[in-house]
């Protein structure tokens, strides 16, 4: 959670028997609050920075630096970054800031397609139709367009042209990665900001919040605003496709084949999510066939990237590298993790034998499919009796 987000209330001291004990828990109490005081001050002079900061921005007039403005103002204070709403106040700011980003013309690509994953509330012009038509007149070669297209015929019925999509976005010679596109830009734009200077009691107190097991630096705020901000936004509609390429979808060969090589485009994909979408799906479509094994040990290859770098960040010893949430927004999250294992030692491939904890996983890697829940037992013939006992 980013310290703007939240100020988190400080712990009582607990008083001991003895009085001098007593008097150490009073003493650490009031120290705790004096920096929890001390980091209230300072987020609110981070939020005056950056919201001088994303007024200039926008003031610039480009739609990239308009964009990078309405996505991070709500980074300032009282706003949800998922949905834009919350304090009137700071709403009103930035209310036109998107709607300016889209009219900019020439049109932006990166704004065109933040706008067909969906608008915010203050998005008064926010036109996912118009944008994505825009798209596909200018962008025709590019997968991730196809692959919105699809999402928007398939929830409109329109199954025939979901499918055109799917081949369209399996043929398509490149991909623009728009999701590592979007990070970048967050991550550049608040790289420029000229914050505070963060005092020692604040950077250690930060740097527990942010469960870094070191002190916290501006860089590791600016990542963590741009790495909220990023999370919060709407995601490409990969239900959709995941529902035409079940394994047990009445598809044609033809469609099942376009199923089959655009989950391994999405295998390959610097983002966590797509790839983990990617290589599931391609375990299941695999089946027993000739590339269900290989398709197996990739996911077991995954899982063990991802659980090596939960289990780093979630402890409580291992600092957390000063540029991880950088690199997870500039290359992926994917390339993040597995410079993580490289800087703690730990080989990038898993050892034989081992399997993921998650079960469901367990079950792919071991059979390609997930294990099934056992049937509930029947009542004891005793107990269910009249008079029983």
């Amino acid at each position: 959670m980013p310290a703007w987000a939240h100020d988190p209330p400080a712990q009582a001291a607990v008083a001991g028997k003895e009085a001098g004990t007593q008097a150490n828990a009073v003493a650490g109490h009031d120290a705790h609050a004096t920096h929890r005081a001390a980091v209230k001050d300072w987020n609110a002079a981070y939020a005056r920075a950056l919201k001088a900061h994303l007024q200039g921005l926008a003031a610039q007039g480009n739609a990239r630096g308009l964009l990078a403005a309405a996505l991070l103002r709500p980074a300032i204070a009282g706003v949800d970054p998922a949905t834009g709403t919350g304090s009137s106040a700071v709403a009103s700011e930035g209310d036109g800031w998107f709607d300016a980003a889209s009219a900019v013309r020439p049109r932006d690509p990166l704004v065109a397609w933040r706008e067909t994953t969906g608008c915010q509330p203050l998005w008064r012009h926010c036109d996912p139709a118009g944008a994505l038509a825009f798209l596909l007149e200018t962008a025709g070669d590019d997968m991730a367009v196809h692959l919105s297209a699809l999402a928007a015929a398939h929830q409109r019925g329109e199954m025939e042209a979901a499918a055109h999509h799917l081949h369209a976005a399996v043929q398509a010679v490149r991909n623009s990665g728009p999701l590592v596109e979007l990070g970048r830009l967050l991550l550049d734009s608040v790289a420029t900001l000229q914050a505070p200077a963060m005092p020692p009691e604040v950077a250690a107190a930060l740097g527990s919040d942010f469960r870094l097991n070191r002190a916290a630096t501006v860089a590791d705020q600016n990542g963590v605003v741009a790495m909220a901000v990023w999370a919060a936004q709407a995601l490409p509609a990969y239900g959709p496709l995941s529902s035409m390429c079940r394994v047990d979808a009445d598809t044609s060969a033809g469609l099942r084949d376009d199923c089959t090589r655009i989950m391994a485009r999405l295998a390959d994909s610097p983002i966590l999510i797509e790839a983990m979408l990617g290589t599931v799906r391609s375990v299941r479509l695999a089946g027993e066939g000739k590339e269900a094994a290989a398709w197996r040990e990739r996911l077991r290859q995954l899982n063990w990237t991802q659980e090596q770098a939960q289990h780093l960040i979630m402890s409580s010893t291992a600092p957390l590298p000063a540029d991880y949430l950088q690199r997870s927004l500039r290359d992926g999250e994917m390339a993040a993790m597995n410079a993580l294992l490289e800087a703690s030692g730990i080989p990038l491939q898993a050892p034989a034998g081992w399997l993921p904890e998650n079960p469901r996983m367990r079950g792919l890697v071991l059979e390609g499919r997930e294990p099934v829940a056992p049937a509930p037992s029947p009542p004891d013939s005793a107990a269910a009796k009249p008079g029983a006992g």
